[in-house]
């Protein structure tokens, strides 16, 4: 067998689990078909009739809630706490440290329409 030339492979560091804001999204999303588009919309007590992502994609820039006090209300039933703007969302989230971590967000998932930019 012949040896294997250039650099040795880096020994990969076993990955910490997901946070469980993460796993919780993703029960709720799902696959990400319209149907879970369509249901995330009615959650966040969005009128109208949406009958393709990009239109959802499109309401969902405008929508500022608390991911995590999002899936913990759809879970008791209530109905989520808006905010006014980015800005006000920005200063919940950091005061209560209920941050979704930008790096786990699927491609193509609502998520990257409602995460508001927040930075430390």
């Amino acid at each position: 067998m012949a040896k294997r030339k250039g650099k040795p492979r880096p020994k990969q560091k076993p990955q910490d689990p997901p946070p469980k804001v993460v796993l919780d999204w993703n029960e709720y999303f799902g696959p990400g078909d319209l149907l879970a588009w369509q249901r995330l919309m009615a959650d966040l007590g969005i009128p109208g009739t949406f009958s393709s992502k990009t239109q959802c994609r499109k309401v969902l820039r405008s929508v500022w809630v608390n991911i995590i006090d999002f899936l913990e209300d759809v879970q008791q039933g209530r109905q989520t706490r808006r905010f006014e703007s980015e800005n006000a969302l920005r200063r919940y989230t950091l005061e209560n440290d209920m941050i979704y971590p930008r790096k786990s967000i699927p491609k193509g998932s609502p998520l990257a329409s409602l995460l508001a930019r927040i930075v430390r």
